[in-house]
């Protein structure tokens, strides 16, 4: 629950360590640089970049060239698994091993190679598409003996050939009966849909000719320089055809075996994008005639050896404390516990917090992993996921996105292998239909179940109101805490105080009122309900010095009490979910019962069904639970007290996308 202490630092250096200085600051990967130059816009100062523009640009060049080459071999290798495809795709490599490909790597090569095979498999297709489609405009016309070279107009005579609609074929000889008789129409061939003909026609009738084919959907064949009859020009684009395919085959195995070299360019786009970055991040420096400043922050734990470091290894370099501008936030870094840690990925999707905000990575935990157990609410289903998230962690290697969310669901399962037990949830197994062989099992059930949901729903209702309650008194409290923690007692009294004091006085004197508690309690409720109202009123508007705009606010804001009772009424969607769970597995169980009885097939039929079923309830439900609790913290829970809108420390360190470089064991 913890947000990091960061120290502004500026760095001072000659211009003759700048490159080995940059080096040195990415393999260290302790800081985070700020603009030099968007907080001291009046310095007349240069940017370095402007020194290694040429070089930025080679390198972008460089990494284009080989990001091509990595995309066009990807499309060639072999198609990985689900399980593949989860566990990540990153390249172990050691020290040693980097360097070496590095250095002795020819990538020109490769890339020389790809781009050619790219550019003559993008020639052979536009040649097989033109004669595809030469291929299908000639085959209509398949049974026509003339050459095509001797199909010309003459002095005298136009020639038409294409094809029309069935059914213009009589109307068009009608048309051309009634204009000439200096005509020779022949149907070349016929289809479901045209007729293929040739047309002669006196030259001087041709602009008739020409209107009736238009208005009869006359379609012109292209003219083609080709030469001998359709059938023998088809028997050469079959031919020609074959040859294209053969080539293009002979293009993909060649790539084929450049897959090989794939690793290879992966650990390069590594090594040029973190080479590229020492470029670009001098845009954020500033330099004079013979020095450079970088100016950023650094965690308060790593600046006193992050100093001795830089200024033992550089005699020509300083690291000195700055003051940070009036206004400037500090870049957030959330640091927790291993057991908290997989929940800091629910306050990333929400927003990074701002730097004096309170980390809510450990208050989250336990209302999540509740949340989610209560939208399971079945032991076994607790115990699958529990299960497989433990073995995935053990047997795969994930990214840190997918490594917390396995963790997430771990500590969920476990969650809701807990609530399961006190619900008496297990596989969606009805007790009661039981045989009296059972009679023990039922006995130790029930001794540790509190109460049934699908047999007493309201009482698991309450619940869950009561649970999200707790959950919002805590959101309160935690502003309340900041509050205190930044000096502004007052505003925690007035501003949290207050509600927590008429939500709970409220809560106490409904008890009272249901008999619940004593009239004495109810009497403690209303004292704290009616001075936390005219806490409200007289105060929450306190911004406003007009004394009549002041009381209007504080009326308004006390009409904030419906949405604290929204937001614990939106609670109840953990009943919903938690009974839709129950009523789908006993749904399974009974499909599955009825299947059993099939002669023959019936028990494998069962066990397909159970299997299949209840991993589709768990998966579905799971995935219902996740989006429906985060939404509870997000809304109902952050909303009390996470201001997001904070910068994400993000040191300048190498990035590595395909590759994980350690020493080999």
């Amino acid at each position: 629950m913890a947000v990091s202490p960061m120290l502004k630092v500026q760095i001072y250096a000659h211009l003759s360590e700048k490159d080995r200085l940059i080096e040195r600051l990415q393999d260290t990967g302790a800081f985070h640089a700020v603009n030099f130059h968007e907080n001291y816009a009046e310095a007349d100062l240069v940017s370095p970049l402007s020194d290694q523009e040429a070089p930025a640009r080679q390198l972008e060049d460089i990494l284009s060239s080989v990001q091509f080459a990595s995309n066009y071999l990807a499309e060639f290798e072999q198609p990985r698994g689900m399980l593949s495809k989860l566990s990540g795709t990153k390249i172990l490599l050691s020290p040693e091993e980097y360097g070496r490909i590095t250095r002795e790597f020819d990538y020109r090569q490769v890339v020389r190679k790809c781009e050619n095979l790219s550019a003559t498999r993008a020639h052979l297709a536009a040649e097989h598409n033109r004669l595809s489609s030469l291929q299908k405009e000639l085959l209509p016309w398949t049974p026509l003996d003339i050459p095509l070279e001797q199909l010309r107009p003459t002095r005298s005579a136009d020639l038409f050939w294409g094809s029309l609609p069935i059914g213009n074929y009589s109307r068009l000889e009608s048309e051309l009966s009634e204009l000439t008789d200096q005509f020779e129409l022949v149907r070349v061939n016929q289809d479901e849909r045209r007729d293929y003909i040739l047309l002669f026609c006196s030259k001087e009738f041709s602009p008739q000719v020409k209107e009736s084919l238009a208005q009869l959907d006359f379609s012109e064949s292209s003219p083609v320089e080709l030469k001998g009859t359709p059938r023998q020009i088809l028997k050469e684009l079959e031919l020609e055809l074959s040859n294209n395919l053969l080539a293009q085959q002979k293009a993909i195995e060649e790539s084929k075996e450049l897959v090989a070299f794939r690793p290879q360019l992966l650990v390069l786009i590594d090594h040029y994008s973190n080479l590229l970055q020492q470029k670009l991040i001098q845009a954020n420096f500033a330099r004079t005639a013979q020095t450079f400043v970088a100016e950023g922050w650094i965690r308060k734990r790593d600046l006193p050896s992050f100093k001795k470091s830089i200024e033992t290894e550089f005699e020509a370099v300083r690291v000195l404390p700055a003051e940070p501008l009036p206004g400037e936030e500090p870049p957030v870094l959330l640091e927790n516990t291993r057991l908290v840690e997989p929940f800091q990925m629910i306050t990333d999707l929400y927003g990074t917090p701002r730097y004096f905000d309170v980390d809510p990575s450990l208050p989250l935990a336990p209302f999540f992993v509740i949340s989610l157990g209560a939208c399971l609410t079945d032991a076994g289903y607790g115990v699958v996921v529990a299960l497989l998230s433990f073995l995935a962690l053990r047997l795969f290697r994930f990214g840190q996105g997918t490594r917390r969310l396995l963790q997430v669901c771990f500590w969920g399962g476990l969650g809701t292998i807990v609530i399961g037990i006190l619900t008496g949830g297990y596989f969606g197994i009805n007790f009661d239909s039981l045989p009296p062989s059972f009679q023990s099992i039922k006995i130790l059930r029930n001794r540790f179940m509190l109460f049934d949901p699908l047999k007493n729903p309201l009482i698991f209702l309450e619940v869950c109101l009561v649970f999200g309650f707790i959950q919002i008194c805590v959101g309160l409290l935690i502003r309340f805490y900041r509050n205190l923690r930044d000096g502004m007692f007052l505003d925690g009294i007035l501003d949290q105080v207050s509600w927590l004091a008429i939500l709970n006085g409220a809560v106490i004197f409904a008890l009272s009122k249901a008999g619940v508690v004593g009239p004495g309690a109810g009497v403690l409720g209303k004292w704290m309900i009616l001075p936390g109202m005219a806490t409200v009123v007289l105060f929450a508007g306190r911004a406003n010095k007009n004394i009549i705009a002041r009381l209007g606010a504080g009326l308004f804001s006390l009409y904030g009490i419906t949405s604290y009772l929204g937001d614990v009424l939106s609670y109840s969607r953990l009943l919903a979910l938690g009974m839709a769970t129950s009523v789908i597995a006993l749904v399974v169980n009974t499909i599955a019962s009825m299947v059993s009885h099939i002669p023959v097939v019936g028990m494998l039929a069962m066990l397909l069904i159970l299997i299949g079923g209840h991993l589709f309830n768990i998966a579905i439900n799971l995935l219902s639970g996740f989006i429906h609790t985060m939404r509870l913290q997000f809304v109902e829970f952050f909303s009390k007290f996470l201001e997001a809108g904070g910068k994400e420390f993000k040191p300048f360190r190498k990035q590595y996308q395909f590759l994980l470089v350690a020493p080999k064991e």
